[in-house]
């Protein structure tokens, strides 16, 4: 079940000036913890982005 479509983020991103989406490859509700190298590393990248 897909509760937000890729295409609604790519939207989102387009309307917010200096935005940038990531896609995480079989990524589910519990992102941070499946994924938690990826995450980190985009949280990290977007905090020191300024």
């Amino acid at each position: 079940m897909t509760i937000c479509p890729l295409s609604a983020g790519m939207q989102l991103a387009a309307s917010i000036p200096g935005a940038r989406l990531h896609v995480v490859s079989g990524g589910t509700h519990d992102l941070a913890r499946e994924h938690a190298a990826e995450t980190g590393r985009e949280i990290r990248r977007h905090l020191l982005s300024g």
